[in-house]
């Protein structure tokens, strides 16, 4: 290769770890425009069926490392600190799902989720994202997430875990909140917020 291009800082160091004076340029995963625009907020929840006042999305392939388990524990506490909210997770799960349907069962949410467990196509992302008021990414690990860009282009702010390249997008209180891994208890304090 005659270059490289990185899009974190974690990616950067990775590369000098491989690479001895690596050509490279830095720049940030670009939001998308290739997605369907924004609609209403109250005409997506209409075509949803939701009712609930605040809608907290999660969004995309469900892996160990990104942390679903983190937010149904989350879910768990929010439910006795406030009213009116709804999780849905949206992404097909790569790893045994019984895991996830037996923490939701246990944590006594299920009435609190709605649960896609399938690919989303580009043209239904729409109505998902325009429909919510935040999208959470409690990841343990990461280089970065084209997430937080499909959640820009839809103007909704993010929760981060303080992993990879993550937090280097994240103006907090301003595009979002950054917590740190693997803790539930700030991520509902967060939500709460």
């Amino acid at each position: 290769m005659h270059g490289h291009i990185v899009q974190s800082s974690i990616v950067e160091n990775e590369l000098h770890d491989i690479v001895k004076k690596p050509i490279f340029e830095k720049c940030f995963h670009p939001i998308y425009n290739c997605y369907p625009p924004k609609i209403d907020k109250k005409k997506a929840r209409s075509i949803l069926n939701l009712n609930d006042k605040y809608i907290i999305l999660f969004f995309g392939i469900i892996r160990p490392y990104k942390g679903l388990d983190v937010l149904l524990e989350a879910i768990s506490f929010l439910k006795n600190k406030m009213q009116d909210f709804h999780l849905i997770i949206l992404g097909e799960c790569y790893e045994n799902a019984d895991k996830y349907t037996e923490l939701i069962y246990n944590l006594e949410i299920s009435n609190l989720i709605t649960w896609h467990n399938k690919y989303i196509p580009d043209n239904d992302i729409a109505k998902y994202f325009s429909a919510a008021d935040i999208v959470a990414l409690p990841y343990r690990s990461a280089s970065q997430s084209g997430i937080v860009q499909i959640a820009y282009h839809y103007d909704l702010p993010v929760i981060v875990s303080k992993v990879g390249g993550l937090p280097e997008v994240v103006e907090e209180k301003k595009s979002g909140f950054i917590i740190k891994k693997e803790s539930p208890e700030e991520l509902t304090n967060v939500l709460l917020e």
